[in-house]
């Protein structure tokens, strides 16, 4: 798959397209004021633990303190511990993060402080390339001193590159993680920063094609576009997206197609990169026309799969609705660019002038 990556760089904020095949699939806009915590790894201290609920609240020095599932961890109240967010805070809700800590490179993960593993990321389905990637890993472990306690995950892009490049990962991740200072470190501290979204677009995207779109507006008719409520489809039917406090809901409609098993065909094509370039995450209620058959929900999962975003999906009900949950990972681009309308305080109607 061809991929392109088109970065914008405003006074006001980062923005980012990604393309598949010459096609935007996921849009990402990073504010100048309210940069993203993921990957951030703080110096904290448990301020409160519910046993109950396998949770913990985290004092990290941000405005809000962070949550903590603790179903495989043992915590006490004022503990210190290392943390890195694996998820921005939303609205009222703090971060979200983890013990597990990890830095990366273009080809490399490093897990730290992890029993010795070696993963391949799941994408490289060649079986001979997993073999040796696992292999160049395994060789650059046996090397290493204290590689007890060293892991690595082999990430997709490594598919097809040199030993020398994927050594050259290891040893500048486990350098970098030997610099950071964390055991003197004040609690409530960063002691490590990830990169700009425009940096981890460079990191992330290795050997895609990576492009400066200043100059066009290649990237805002796509935002403007994915910012709409209807969506048309190619044969003249259409989508609706709502999105709502609770969840989000997608109705598929015929409009001047008379096709309804055409309709929702390419509606189960098109949903998938509409979820992704909105970034809608939380429950989903996708209602196609009459009962859908079984090439329905396939095209839907495999548009599915190639998301990077954990999603779930059911079978279709009674009714013909298609229940499904994409993880949140971050703010979706209406929360991000979009204010509440002042008039109807996001209703979408108004009281008629002349209805007493």
């Amino acid at each position: 798959m061809n991929k392109e990556v088109l970065i914008k760089i405003t006074s006001n904020d980062t923005r980012v397209a990604i393309l598949e095949n010459g096609v935007v699939q996921d849009i990402i806009i990073e504010p100048n004021t309210k940069t993203s915590l993921v990957g951030n790894i703080y110096k904290g201290q448990v301020c409160r633990v519910l046993p109950k609920m396998q949770a913990a609240f985290v004092e990290i020095g941000l405005e809000r303190t962070a949550f903590l599932d603790t179903s495989d961890i043992n915590l006490y109240q004022g503990q210190i511990l290392l943390v890195q967010v694996i998820k921005d805070p939303v609205a009222n809700k703090g971060a979200r993060v983890g013990t597990q800590l990890s830095v990366a490179a273009p080809y490399i993960i490093y897990l730290v402080n992890y029993p010795n593993h070696i993963g391949i990321s799941n994408r490289i389905k060649s079986q001979a390339e997993r073999q040796r990637l696992k292999q160049i890993v395994s060789e650059k472990l046996a090397t290493m001193p204290n590689n007890q306690h060293s892991s690595f995950i082999v990430r997709t892009a490594a598919e097809g590159i040199s030993n020398e490049n994927l050594c050259a990962d290891i040893d500048f991740l486990c350098k970098l993680w030997d610099q950071i200072e964390y055991n003197s470190a004040p609690v409530y501290s960063l002691i490590y920063k990830d990169l700009s979204l425009e940096e981890r677009m460079i990191r992330d995207f290795a050997g895609s094609s990576i492009k400066y779109d200043n100059d066009n507006d290649n990237i805002e008719n796509e935002i403007n576009k994915a910012l709409e409520r209807k969506v048309k489809l190619k044969s003249g039917g259409y989508l609706v997206i709502d999105q709502t406090e609770a969840m989000t809901t997608i109705d598929v409609n015929t409009g001047i197609c008379l096709n309804l098993e055409q309709t929702n065909l390419e509606a189960a094509e098109a949903i998938p990169r509409q979820l992704r370039l909105r970034n809608l995450a939380g429950i989903i209620i996708i209602d196609f026309i009459d009962l859908i058959d079984s090439q329905v929900l396939k095209i839907l999962k495999q548009g599915l799969a190639a998301d990077s975003v954990k999603t779930y999906i059911s079978d279709s009900s009674s009714l013909g609705l298609v229940q499904m949950t994409r993880k949140r990972t971050r703010q979706s681009l209406k929360d991000i660019l979009c204010e509440t309308c002042p008039t109807c305080g996001g209703s979408g109607s108004i009281r008629k002038i002349n209805n007493d």
